[in-house]
């Protein structure tokens, strides 16, 4: 078999490819950033999980409105690279990520150093098919999990609305779909991050999602969402830690 592999998927209405690669250690490029606020009790709290990024690729991520004046997608690869050198002493083999715009590739065992390579040499794409790529990792792991398996936390992050107009309702059915799938709340936990300057539609979007689910025949609560106002100050890490820990309260 060929590495890096490209799979593609059968052909359904609305489906893109995949491009699924196995990552090895590289090089490391700097992407400069804030570093995390994060505790070391919060550390082992997200390495009690099977933590995927799904991270929007779309030409709006170049905007460049972020802490130290960074473009959404180098703010991403440097929060993202953080998160990996973390977990790292937990989780060698590294994170799943997954970029995303009209087509999405998946990077299994993404190191810190491939996490920065990989934020290093965007591709970035139109469109913001988020219904795919979700629905693919979701399916990954409701395919492997067994008795023994960590809870899944999937970070999706966006600047915006899925698109085209379909998409929304696709990624709220995967998710509604999803809970009714799974054994218990904590099994599946999807945490959307909002990155860039306030979006109406996207920040609507997003509150319905967080909250409006169970009302439209989610089996449990398993979203959450966090605006780029507060993503901003705390960074991605401590984010994901203040949503596990908000969803042990309330679930």
């Amino acid at each position: 078999m060929m590495s890096p592999a490209m799979a593609q998927d059968a052909p359904d209405s609305g489906q893109r490819f995949r491009t699924t690669f196995t990552t090895s250690p590289v090089a490391p490029v700097s992407s400069g950033g804030p570093v995390l606020e994060i505790t070391d009790s919060g550390v082992r709290l997200l390495a009690d999980y099977d933590i995927e990024l799904i991270v929007d690729k779309s030409m709006s991520m170049r905007k460049m409105d972020c802490p130290a004046g960074l473009s959404r997608w180098d703010w991403c690869g440097a929060q993202a690279n953080e998160l990996g050198r973390l977990l790292n002493p937990y989780v060698p083999n590294g994170l799943t990520i997954t970029a995303f715009a009209r087509e999405y590739s998946v990077y299994r065992n993404s190191t810190p150093d491939r996490i920065a390579e990989l934020f290093s040499k965007p591709s970035m794409g139109i469109g913001t098919r988020l219904a795919q790529p979700l629905s693919d990792r979701l399916n990954d792991y409701l395919e492997r999990r067994k008795s023994g398996t960590k809870p899944l936390l999937i970070a999706v992050i966006t600047d915006g609305v899925p698109h085209p107009v379909t998409q929304p309702l696709m990624v709220a059915s995967i998710l509604v779909n999803t809970s009714k799938k799974i054994k218990s709340a904590n099994e599946v936990t999807v945490v959307f991050l909002q990155i860039g300057a306030r979006s109406k539609f996207g920040r609507k979007f997003l509150n319905y999602l967080d909250n409006e689910l169970v009302n439209h025949g989610a089996k449990y609560d398993i979203v959450k969402t966090v605006p780029f106002e507060h993503l901003a100050q705390v960074g991605i890490a401590q984010a994901l830690v203040e949503s596990i820990e908000q969803f042990a309260v309330n679930r």
